[in-house]
């Protein structure tokens, strides 16, 4: 019994078999923290864009369908869904018309995986030609 309780033999498989869950859960941390680094550039990088293409549409419903359309395909290729999207203006020239000068807001709640959830918001004024003044 004595021999039994001495030998050092699978000492080893033990070690490697206790620290195998911690080894494991570093390796799912270091996953996760990528997985939400990547979504949270996505989010701001699919915000940018749609705003781009907002402000250069020339009426309010057509820049909220080209913002939805731009967020729908970098989200898309990113594997993340988005739960919320407002595009609102508001009219600085009060003119009660969508113009230039009035200033576009973009709010957009994103969501990858379990716990990746971001909220990305952005101003924008419109500012160009084909706008009507």
């Amino acid at each position: 019994m004595r021999d039994l309780l001495l030998d050092e033999s699978g000492s080893t498989s033990a070690e490697v078999a206790m620290l195998f869950p911690f080894i494991l859960a570093i390796i799912m941390f270091a996953l996760y923290i990528n997985m939400f680094y990547e979504s949270k550039i996505a989010t701001s990088i699919g915000a940018n864009e749609a705003l781009r293409y907002a402000v250069t549409q020339t009426n309010y419903s057509s820049a909220k369908n080209i913002a939805n359309s731009r967020l729908q395909n970098v989200y898309r290729q990113h594997g993340i869904t988005y739960k919320n999207m407002q595009l609102n203006y508001a009219d600085t020239n009060n003119d009660h018309v969508y113009s230039i000068g009035d200033t576009l807001t973009l709010k957009v709640e994103t969501k990858k995986g379990i716990w990746c959830n971001h909220t990305y918001t952005l101003q924008a004024r419109v500012e160009d030609d084909q706008v009507r003044r």
